[in-house]
């Protein structure tokens, strides 16, 4: 305590002789000193950083399970299969049609309203089957 009392008071410009405080009000500042020292730590501030976005995430799913239009099970399943069509494929939801649990519009290429195909699992991953190239009629 004595050292942070200099730099501080050299800082500030202030004269480096400690005022005179009591016992209980020196345990209070070396309390609080302690404290800050503490909440500013390097690890525990890339911590609190790292973490918030971690948190949000965990919220935002939480509240999709428990409130969402799927029972839990599904509901898990359903935000698992938005990673692509091979892990809608693991949880056992591909392929899925408009409105069932797993249907993502990104991978139904095709429109036609079933997600994870067996040809939309190519046409998703950009390679076309034989004979399946698209193209746009002009208007």
């Amino acid at each position: 305590m004595d050292e942070s009392w200099h730099l501080r008071t050299a800082y500030l410009g202030l004269e480096t002789a400690k005022p005179s405080y009591s016992r209980a009000r020196l345990r209070r500042i070396a309390r609080s000193e302690r404290y800050l020292d503490r909440a500013y730590a390097p690890m525990r501030l890339l911590l609190k950083v790292v973490m918030t976005p971690v948190m949000a995430v965990a919220l935002a799913t939480s509240i999709f399970i428990s409130a969402g239009p799927y029972e839990r099970e599904a509901a898990l399943g359903h935000i698992v299969a938005i990673a692509g069509c091979e892990a809608a494929d693991a949880v056992g939801l591909a392929p899925s049609r408009k409105g069932q649990p797993g249907y993502h519009r990104p991978l139904d290429p095709d429109g036609d309203g079933r997600s994870c195909q067996s040809d939309d699992i190519a046409t998703a991953a950009g390679v076309l089957p034989a004979g399946g190239a698209k193209f746009l009629r002009a208007n």
